[in-house]
């Protein structure tokens, strides 16, 4: 940094300028910096003759090295793909299962459902039959209030599906 107009001169430079009698001796010093930069598996060719300079065969070892890392990486990247791809295939093959199950649970419901209606509706025919109309009655209610509920429910559904709807942005 300067003072004044004055440039700013080291305590040598100060003592040289004032023995020898000149106004001002400047000392100057020049630094020059080089830097390189080289990414990548392995060195810098010139490194590498540098390495084999000091052993012999090393840079030979260096992309050897390099070679084998890079091999072993791709098989344990193809390793992790396979096993991604086994796991996918085994949710997939989970996920069919259990949508069989659903369907096959639903598609028992139903037709327990439609018997128990068939015995109730035969039952409160018979009972009508033979003299008994309150039985018959209770036996006639059953599968009417399986029906007025199934659709109940698919009413009820598809409205809360809808206001569902409305309150998504």
């Amino acid at each position: 940094m300067s003072r004044g107009n004055k440039p700013h001169q080291t305590p040598l430079a100060q003592a040289a300028s004032k023995a020898i009698g000149l106004g001002a001796v400047r000392a100057e010093q020049q630094v020059v910096i080089q830097q390189s930069q080289y990414t990548g598996q392995i060195p810098h060719p010139d490194i590498l003759k540098q390495f084999d300079q000091l052993i012999p065969g090393t840079g030979a070892k260096l992309i050897l090295w390099a070679e084998e890392e890079q091999q072993h990486r791709r098989s344990m990247e193809r390793a992790a793909l396979d096993a991604n791809i086994a796991a996918q295939h085994s949710q997939s093959l989970t996920n069919a299962y259990t949508a069989r199950a659903i369907f096959r649970s639903d598609m028992m419901g139903q037709t327990c459902g439609v018997l128990v209606c068939l015995v109730c509706v035969v039952g409160a025919i018979w009972m009508g039959t033979i003299g008994q109309p309150w039985v018959a009655a209770a036996l006639a209610a059953i599968p009417t209030a399986a029906v007025v509920q199934a659709f109940r429910s698919s009413m009820f559904g598809r409205k809360r599906r809808a206001d569902e709807g409305k309150l998504k942005p």
